[in-house]
């Protein structure tokens, strides 16, 4: 919400989701000075090719195919719309997958919606990431971490 005479939050990332928040002056949407309010607050989509749907949606139906039999490296982010560092992970996981794209499977799972594999691989705390590779887990990451942590463990496999 804008206040005062604030002119933009221009780079603040809203946390929960790929959205930038800013306030631009009336005046300069409309280029007339008559209004009686100061400023109108918008929200701009950034980059929203880069962030949007490019790790794959996996469910309980899904996860044997997506994961289990593929022949890439696979990294599977178990995750939770509630969960605050869920979010903050997102685009991290987000970028890995754009950066990894046709080399690594990257995926993530819904615990709320999809239950079945989280308790099978022990995911008891979220985000957890896990790294499968010929669908055996070789990699394990429980809360966030640098994007570091995921391209080190990916470049391994590769």
């Amino acid at each position: 919400m804008c206040k005062g005479k604030s002119i933009s939050l221009d780079g603040k990332i809203c946390s929960q989701s790929a959205l930038k928040k800013s306030c631009t002056p009336i005046e300069k949407i409309y280029q007339k000075k008559h209004y009686s309010f100061n400023y109108f607050c918008t929200f701009a989509i950034i980059n929203l090719k880069s962030y949007k749907d490019m790790a794959l949606q996996i469910t309980d139906a899904s996860f044997d195919e997506v994961v289990l039999k593929s022949d890439k490296p696979v990294l599977v982010d178990f995750w939770a719309t509630w969960c605050g560092p869920c979010r903050m992970l997102g685009p991290v996981i987000e970028e890995v997958a754009k950066e990894y794209e046709g080399k690594v499977v990257v995926g993530k799972v819904d615990v709320d919606s999809n239950q079945e594999f989280a308790a099978k691989y022990g995911v008891r705390n979220i985000p957890t990431v896990l790294v499968f590779k010929n669908g055996e887990v070789v990699g394990r990451q429980v809360g966030v971490a640098p994007k570091k942590t995921y391209t080190d463990a990916l470049d391994s496999l590769l």
